[in-house]
C-alpha cells in the first residue's frame, strides 16, 4: 500500500506503471491525457487516488504473492512496496519487490499483483496480446519492466537487467471464524510470471520519451493550467 509520503514523491513524475502511455502515436488522447494528469499533480502536489475493493484486495495480499513466488522459485525476494526510486527529476518507479543474488546485489525488479476480477483476463492477455518485440509480453507490462529496471539501476549505481511480472490469484472469502477460504486450485494454477530482460535500445527510447514528456508537462503547466482567464 502506498503511504502518503510515497504518493507525494511520485507527484509530477512519469511512473513505470503508466510509462507505456508515452508511446501512443502522435499526440493521441492517452499520451496527452497522461501528461496533463502529471502536470496537474506537479502543480498541485496532489493527485486523486482511485480505490476499490479490488485494489484494496491486491494491496492486502501483495505480501502473500511475493512469499509464494519466493517459495516456488527459491529466489531471494524482498518486499519493497514502500520504496520509491526516482529516475532523474521527472520519472521513477516503485517496484513491489526486488530480487538479490548471493552477493547481496539486486539483480531484478518485480511487479506483483493480486487481481481478483481481472486475473484470468490478464492471463489471457499475456497469451493473446504478447508480441515478440516486447519479449512476448503485453506492451504496457513490457515498458513498466524497462522503467523499473532503469530506476533500480540508478538507485543502486549498477545495472539491474531483469524484471519479473508476477500475478497471483488468492481468495478474499473469509469464513465465520476469520479463516480464508482459498480457491480449489493449485498454487501453479493461481500464479504465473514472465521474465523480462533489459533492452538498452528500448530503454534509450524510454529515456527520450520521458525528456520530451517532461517538456510538454511544463508547457502545459505554464501555458494552459496557469494561463490568465480574460
Amino acid at each position: 500500500m502506498l503511504t502518503d509520503e510515497l504518493k507525494r514523491l511520485r507527484y509530477g513524475r512519469f511512473t513505470a506503471s503508466e510509462s507505456y502511455k508515452l508511446f501512443t502515436k502522435g499526440t493521441g488522447a492517452t499520451r496527452a491525457t497522461y501528461i496533463r494528469q502529471v502536470a496537474e499533480s506537479k502543480l498541485l502536489g496532489w493527485k486523486q487516488e482511485l480505490t476499490s475493493s479490488h485494489t484494496e484486495h491486491g494491496n492486502l495480499n501483495e505480501w502473500e504473492a511475493i512469499e509464494t513466488f519466493a517459495a516456488m522459485t527459491g529466489l531471494d525476494v524482498r518486499y519493497q512496496g514502500d520504496t520509491f526510486m526516482p529516475y532523474g527529476d521527472d520519472a521513477g518507479a516503485t517496484p513491489d519487490a526486488l530480487i538479490f543474488d548471493i552477493s547481496d546485489r539486486c539483480v531484478a525488479t518485480m511487479d506483483a499483483k493480486c487481481p481478483t476480477k481481472k486475473f484470468f483476463e490478464q492471463r489471457v492477455m499475456v497469451v493473446k496480446e504478447s508480441k515478440p518485440e516486447y519479449q512476448n509480453s503485453p506492451a504496457s507490462m513490457y515498458w513498466q519492466g524497462q522503467m523499473q529496471m532503469l530506476a533500480a539501476s540508478s538507485h543502486f549505481g549498477y545495472e539491474v537487467n531483469q524484471h519479473y511480472l508476477v500475478r497471483y490469484l488468492t481468495s478474499g472469502i473469509i469464513d465465520d471464524d476469520g479463516n480464508k477460504i482459498e480457491f480449489d486450485l493449485t498454487e501453479s494454477q493461481r500464479m504465473y510470471w514472465k521474465l523480462i530482460e533489459a533492452n538498452k535500445e528500448d530503454q534509450a527510447r524510454l529515456i527520450e520519451a520521458i525528456k520530451e514528456a517532461a517538456i510538454e508537462r511544463d508547457r502545459v503547466i505554464n501555458e494552459e493550467l496557469l494561463i490568465p482567464i480574460k
